[in-house]
């Protein structure tokens, strides 16, 4: 799947002010994954065709998350600043 900028710049927001962990936007594309299983048409289509649907109140997801720690906090405010645009 592809994800926009405008995604990451508002999931990086979002992430920061629930969780105050800072991350460069290309670390959270991971995150749409499960997001599109659950809400889009094509993720539940998938869940269906795989046996998957009951399972998921079981699921776990695990993002791999790097690169937060070596953007400069300038840097950082500018992405933040995207996410709330």
């Amino acid at each position: 799947y592809t994800v926009s900028d405008d995604e990451l710049y508002k999931l990086l927001r979002a992430l920061i002010d629930t969780e105050n962990i800072h991350l460069e936007p290309s670390a959270l594309a991971g995150v749409f994954g499960p997001i599109r299983l659950a809400k889009e048409k094509e993720g539940q289509a998938y869940l269906e065709q795989h046996h998957l649907i009951d399972r998921m109140k079981n699921a776990t997801h695990i993002m791999w998350a790097t690169g937060g720690s070596m953007v400069p906090a300038e840097v950082m405010k500018e992405y933040y600043k995207k996410g709330v645009e």
